[in-house]
């Protein structure tokens, strides 16, 4: 690199991360290419060739607490999971919304579609997933998300691996 960047970045680190239709992108990204390290879902259906194809690197799901009735399709593209390993998030009494800013901006809960989790919390805990995730494996800290369990009410998280039954 020659751009004044080239002494603050370090390459060999890359994490990937997206929300939505954003995130659909993540897990292919981390299967093309070989620099990056670790990546995040949050709340987003993967595409692609990494449906059918074992994850080598460290990932995690955030997800929304969907109704019931609403279609759960990473049941079936997780189920290969990762190799590495893989963290499950859900963040209770949230909808698709609670990741961007339309809680702020939207009073009218039937129209923002949010869950009733109060949105500066949401972005706490996301937030606090995210810098755990990538500080532990692009920056070699010891963290264990499983903490966060006990610190938020408002969080489930579970650690996967390729040898669990259990699914997303």
């Amino acid at each position: 690199m020659d751009s004044f960047l080239a002494q603050h970045l370090d390459v060999s680190k890359i994490g990937v991360f997206g929300h939505s239709q954003g995130s659909s992108a993540v897990g292919q990204a981390m299967i093309e290419n070989d620099k990056i390290k670790a990546g995040i879902n949050i709340d987003g259906v993967m595409w692609g060739t990494v449906i059918d194809t074992d994850l080598s690197k460290p990932f995690a799901i955030i997800s929304s607490d969907w109704d019931s009735r609403h279609p759960n399709f990473n049941t079936y593209i997780y189920r290969n999971r990762s190799l590495s390993c893989c963290y499950n998030a859900k963040l209770l009494r949230s909808g698709h919304p609670n990741f961007m800013d339309i809680p702020l901006m939207i009073n009218l809960r039937l129209i923002k579609e949010c869950g009733p989790i109060d949105p500066l919390k949401a972005y706490e805990i996301t937030n606090k997933i995210i810098l755990l995730c990538f500080d532990s494996y692009l920056l070699n800290q010891s963290n264990d998300l499983l903490n966060l369990n006990t610190k938020y009410k408002e969080i489930k998280i579970e650690l996967l691996n390729k040898n669990q039954q259990s699914v997303p």
